[in-house]
């Protein structure tokens, strides 16, 4: 786990509990004093401790390199693993946004990243102190091929299908659910399609989905705002649901936050880049308006240069 924060916490945990050998990769400075057991307290799995390997430099062979820093520290994050060393695992990145993948195929060759996306509310609260708040996904499956019932969707459309197939049936084990997707375009645009939206809407009101749905402006761009990504999306030739999409927005608790969000609470630096700038470019290289993803973006590096 490169970058064990909320999620690659979560994830490792779970993991070590099902009994594999789960290795963090921190900081240099921070190496000597983290501790070697994960704790993780659950709205589903409840209260339980898993213990864990850590290291400041990933020198040996992994079946699995999970990449689950923010997107803003991936360039730092990387010098701590010396790909001639790793073997030849599966390069799987749990990070917002698009554009870490094609930095990520560079280093590690294009068959070896799986792009991959997760559906949750996970926070480190403290040094290997992990609050999951539960997965978001849909309740019931519609029938469709692709649409999000578990936590964790993998692309299998790469020829590595029978590791991934393999990795997938270890997550499930773990008590996470796993989808395979054999489209990762569909993978990534979903999640951005959701995320970029309800990120810069919270970040700009400064709080949870339920102070955006008490804002009719904020509520009403943040709803054209996925739509334009669907339909930037659409340009780069992944067909989503727009009513799934939006759906899936409504259906979020009010008291739901993003990491976007709690960063600017924070302040921290933003993913906004990352999470949104896909889309923009996307939208003015297709020429697909995308006013209310503009507008969204401008008034959350507001509220968060407010609170700088």
């Amino acid at each position: 786990m490169l970058g064990p924060g909320g999620v690659g916490g979560l994830v490792g945990a779970l993991m070590a509990r099902a009994g594999h050998d789960v290795i963090l990769v921190v900081r240099a400075e921070t190496a000597s004093t983290y501790p070697h057991a994960l704790h993780v307290e659950s709205t589903i799995y409840g209260d339980f401790e898993a213990e864990v390997r850590v290291t400041s430099r990933l020198a040996e062979p992994v079946d699995v390199l999970w990449i689950t820093c923010k997107a803003t520290q991936l360039d730092e994050a990387l010098l701590s693993v010396l790909p001639g060393l790793i073997g030849d695992p599966l390069v799987v990145p749990l990070l917002n946004g698009l554009d870490h993948i094609a930095v990520l195929r560079l280093r590690f060759g294009s068959s070896a990243v799986i792009p991959a996306a997760i559906r949750t509310e996970s926070i480190r609260v403290a040094t290997g102190h992990i609050m999951h708040n539960g997965w978001h996904v849909f309740q019931r499956d519609s029938g469709a091929e692709m649409t999000p019932v578990q936590p964790i969707q993998l692309a299998s459309d790469g020829p590595r299908r029978a590791d991934v197939e393999r990795l997938a049936a270890e997550l499930n084990a773990a008590g996470i659910g796993c989808q395979l997707w054999p489209d990762e375009g569909q993978v990534v645009w979903q999640k951005l399609a959701i995320l970029a939206p309800y990120a810069l809407a919270t970040t700009a009101v400064g709080g949870s989905i339920g102070k955006v749905r008490a804002d009719p402006q904020m509520l009403h761009h943040l709803r054209l705002a996925s739509a334009e990504a669907v339909a930037v999306a659409g340009a780069n030739g992944v067909v989503l649901d727009r009513d799934a999409i939006l759906a899936t927005l409504e259906s979020f608790p009010d008291s739901m936050r993003v990491s976007m969000e709690r960063d600017s609470a924070s302040g921290n630096e933003l993913e906004i880049a990352n999470i949104v700038d896909p889309i923009l470019q996307g939208g003015h290289s297709h020429g697909v308006p995308v006013p209310s993803t503009e507008w969204l973006k401008e008034r959350a590096l507001l509220s968060w240069s407010a609170r700088q």
